[in-house]
């Protein structure tokens, strides 16, 4: 019906979490973050009247086929999973495009072609996503995405530090009062925390110079809002872009 906003379902589905949204036109109505193994319980209870299209990031094969007959079953709608096969306004300029993440698709979509995109993105983009691993994406000013460096995530390296170490506790990421820590819980918060923190600046710097332009950078993921509070070169913080790169995509496709 004409005058009708269409009802998107964009799934995220990562190592360690799904995140669902909702669209409804431009807006977000809701969104739901589940536990990455709980996660199609979660769908198949999930109380929606109706959708009008379903898009999906999945970087867990494992989960595809039977999240693809759950929602078949569910909403009577074919899914769109994201991935180098189907039509994207961005070009994948890489040597093996098949291996370009759902996510990292949906990133790099959402940061060129959403607002504040072109001509606000004059330079280039990098997206930098936070989450079980942290991948950084970069894509030209021309809309080609030209790869990026993929880094241990925050967590892995604060659950390896505990787990390779025989006295070493597991502790809760946060900013600890003082990088000279006085006990061992603050000196690992500090080490984990202001460490990654160098590895983000020391990875964009190196990324800027080799482009050969000063990029703009935005950061999304469930961690993210720790982290640039340590990190001067990031400008923008998007907690749904991956969200709205499926919503993008999925709108490109049909």
């Amino acid at each position: 019906m004409a005058g009708l906003k269409k009802r998107v379902l964009a799934i995220d589905i990562g190592n360690s979490n799904i995140v669902l949204g909702l669209f409804e036109g431009e807006k977000i109505k809701w969104v739901k973050r589940v536990v990455t193994d709980r996660g199609l319980r979660f769908l198949k209870n999930i109380r929606l009247k109706s959708v009008d299209g379903i898009a999906v990031a999945s970087v867990v094969p494992a989960l595809d086929s039977p999240l693809k007959r759950l929602l078949k079953k569910k909403f009577g709608l074919k899914t769109l999973f994201v991935s180098s096969r189907i039509r994207l306004p961005i070009r994948l300029k890489v040597k093996r495009p098949s291996q370009v993440g759902a996510d990292r698709i949906a990133n790099a979509v959402a940061a060129y072609k959403i607002p504040p995109g072109p001509p606000f993105s004059k330079g280039g983009v990098i997206v930098i996503d936070f989450g079980t691993a942290t991948t950084f994406d970069v894509i030209s000013e021309k809309g080609d995405y030209l790869g990026g460096p993929i880094a241990p995530g925050i967590g892995i390296a604060n659950a390896a530090l505990h787990e390779k170490t025989a006295k070493l506790p597991l502790v809760r990421i946060t900013r600890p009062p003082r990088v000279i820590g006085r006990e061992t819980r603050e000196c690992i918060q500090a080490g984990v925390l202001y460490g990654y923190a160098g590895l983000v600046e020391g990875l964009i710097a190196r990324i800027r110079k080799e482009y050969g332009k000063k990029m703009r950078v935005i950061a999304t993921g469930g961690l993210a809002p720790l982290i640039v509070c340590e990190c001067c070169s990031i400008q923008d913080v998007d907690s749904f872009l991956t969200l709205r790169g499926l919503k993008f995509i999925y709108e490109y496709n049909v």
